[in-house]
């Protein structure tokens, strides 16, 4: 293992430049906190390696149990403490230092291994799931806290979560940035609307609602239900605390 410690460093630099976009997400939940942990390869090659995907659970682990160490009080939108890499690449990985086990990983493997990001979540009822994958590890994957429910109920709301991609609880949890955005674009699509302006004003806010709408986990179609908004299946006595959602490579240029 030295050995590898040591030819991992010494690779790690010639590595550094290059691209890492595959890898695995891995979900955690238990004992009322969950996480996802996301770490990438140059390749899906070395994305489905044992040893790769045991480091990546393995990893989601030690997140979870260094959840007190690792979590902030600052929030997403998604109600949940979004962790960099780097504050992982300290934890205890089986008496090894993570930054060591990703080192003698990537001498293995000959790629850059990159530990990237963590979600972490707490709530009464936490559930994830992950998607194209096993053993709580896929390609996409997301985590549900509730106040209420149970586990069957979290875990589709954790695989609406990864096929719909909310960006917030509610409506007014979504970034100003975005509908901001949004109003320019439809703005200039009824540019040249003949309609009077009172009623171009009504079409544009009924635009910008709906987007809303569909971007706000709350007030989307929840995709098992299919008909029913995801507040109208929870129903009043269950509330969601925070949700994450990781897909591997994302925004990674």
């Amino acid at each position: 293992f030295q050995w590898l410690r040591e030819k991992g460093a010494s690779r790690a630099a010639k590595l550094e430049t290059r691209t890492a976009a595959h890898g695995l997400v891995a979900a955690r939940a238990f004992n009322g906190r969950g996480c996802l942990v996301e770490v990438n390869s140059e390749t899906d090659f070395v994305a489905r390696n044992a040893e790769f995907q045991r480091f990546v659970r393995d990893l989601a682990d030690a997140a979870l149990r260094n959840y007190a160490s690792l979590t902030a009080p600052q929030r997403d939108a998604g109600g949940a403490a979004l962790v960099q890499g780097d504050a992982l690449k300290a934890l205890d990985l089986q008496g090894t230092l993570v930054t060591d086990a990703a080192l003698a990983l990537s001498a293995h493997v000959g790629e850059r291994i990159d530990v990237r990001r963590c979600a972490l979540v707490e709530g009464a009822a936490v559930s994830a799931y992950a998607h194209n994958g096993a053993d709580g590890a896929g390609t996409s994957a997301g985590v549900v806290a509730l106040d209420g429910g149970d586990d069957d109920v979290g875990r589709q709301l954790a695989m609406h979560c990864v096929a719909a991609r909310p960006l917030a609880i509610d409506v007014d949890g979504l970034p100003a940035s975005l509908l901001d955005a949004e109003r320019v674009i439809v703005e200039a699509q009824l540019a040249d609307s003949a309609k009077p302006a009172d009623v171009v004003e009504k079409i544009l806010n009924g635009k910008l609602n709906k987007f809303a709408q569909e971007r706000a986990l709350l007030t989307q179609v929840h995709v098992v239900d299919g008909k029913k908004t995801v507040q109208k299946v929870l129903g009043k006595k269950t509330k969601v605390e925070a949700f994450a959602v990781f897909s591997v490579g994302e925004n990674i240029e």
